[in-house]
């Protein structure tokens, strides 16, 4: 599985470094420009998390993220203004 960010001439940014090693179901862009990721992965660019994930503007993980290790799988995300979401 593969996560890429596009540049705007349609490039990839291989800046951007977030990779799940498993499936990824859905994603939501909050306001801050931080992703929210939901599907079936154990990790995200080798740091472990299982299933759910926030990340950076770089793709790394967001180890401030409370939300992690979900034990079932998301296949909906919405980011809310508030900055608070719905899985």
């Amino acid at each position: 599985d593969y996560l890429a960010r596009l540049k705007l001439d349609g490039s990839v940014d291989g800046s951007f470094v977030g990779q799940p090693n498993g499936r990824l179901d859905t994603a939501a862009l909050q306001n801050d420009g931080r992703l929210l990721l939901a599907g079936s992965f154990q990790s995200i660019s080798g740091t472990a998390t299982t299933n759910y994930a926030r990340v950076g503007t770089n793709g790394l993980r967001d180890p401030s993220f409370a939300g992690t290790n979900a034990s079932q799988n998301i296949s909906s995300l919405v980011a809310l203004p508030t900055g608070k979401h719905l899985a």
